[in-house]
């Protein structure tokens, strides 16, 4: 990721650079002082990736489609947490009970910068039987301890 938006983006206070560099509004700067961004979700992955649950949990896959894969994380006395991925362009709507164990809601804790829906913003619990994901998007549930 380029630095700024600054000549040569960040990377050299010269004319020029010896490789090319595309000038872009797409860098740490920008993305730093957004409400939402590419590397505040990336920052936010990289500390749920410490918590024991993701070290060593369980891994299961409840949900398996052409277009979405569900990815559960558990490990014994830590939270549980549910991956949701939405590998198409288009939106789709995925009822994560049908033949799961899954519990009937879960809270978002983590969701891409695509999903402005008030439904899945962070902190919020959500219906896990009627879940709308837009192109691409990938969100990151807690669920309820047992």
């Amino acid at each position: 990721m380029q630095w700024s938006d600054e000549l040569n983006a960040g990377f050299s206070t010269a004319n020029a650079t010896w490789l090319p560099v595309n000038e872009t509004s797409v860098n740490v700067a920008a993305q730093e002082a957004a409400e939402v961004s590419h590397l505040q979700v990336f920052r936010e992955l990289a500390k749920l990736r410490q918590e024991i649950t993701f070290v060593r949990g369980d891994l299961a896959f409840p949900l398996v489609t052409e277009e979405v894969i569900a990815i559960l994380r558990s490990y014994q006395g830590a939270p549980s947490y549910l991956v949701v991925i939405n590998t198409s362009a288009s939106q789709v709507i995925v009822d994560l009970l049908q033949e799961t164990d899954l519990p009937e809601t879960a809270t978002a804790v983590l969701r891409s910068v695509t999903d402005t829906s008030e439904d899945t913003a962070p902190g919020n619990e959500v219906q896990l039987d009627n879940l709308m994901l837009v192109g691409g998007e990938g969100i990151v549930f807690r669920l309820p301890e047992e």
